[in-house]
């Protein structure tokens, strides 16, 4: 699982898919263990409501 959170922005910054600047991630708000993994990746905790009330929306900013 870490060298999928390592390539994964890597990956998404070859923009497959189309431009991005961010890449998202979500989860549940009790489940300590991985607010602070994501954390350790860069991801940020977004200031924006949640979609999902039982969500944690995180982000990573993916400019160089």
């Amino acid at each position: 699982m870490k060298e999928d959170m390592r390539s994964a922005p890597d990956f998404i910054r070859t923009f497959p898919c189309d431009k991005a600047d961010c890449c998202r991630l979500s989860c549940n708000p009790e489940n300590e263990a991985v607010r602070n993994h994501q954390r350790s990746f860069g991801f940020e905790e977004a200031l924006e409501m949640p979609e999902r009330p039982d969500e944690i929306p995180s982000v990573l900013k993916l400019s160089r």
